[in-house]
């Protein structure tokens, strides 16, 4: 009976652990994705910065980014 008992709590405490990690993976996984939507963002903007300091339209280089990623 006491074998039992600490069994399930050996149980109770794996399983816990267990959705703790599935926890931890998913949120790494979405701040992945969240960094990569931010380098994109940044990539995208310090082009704009290169773009304008040459002189060049914004809403021209917009359409060329915009048909170039695709």
């Amino acid at each position: 009976m006491a074998g039992d008992i600490k069994e399930h709590a050996f149980c109770r405490r794996r399983n816990a652990a267990q959705n703790q990690l599935i926890q931890l993976a998913t949120y790494m996984t979405q701040q992945a994705e969240i960094t990569r939507e931010l380098h994109s963002v940044f990539k995208t903007l310090r082009l704009v910065s290169i773009q304008s300091q040459n002189g060049e339209n914004f809403t021209n280089f917009r359409a060329k980014t915009y048909c170039h990623r695709m």
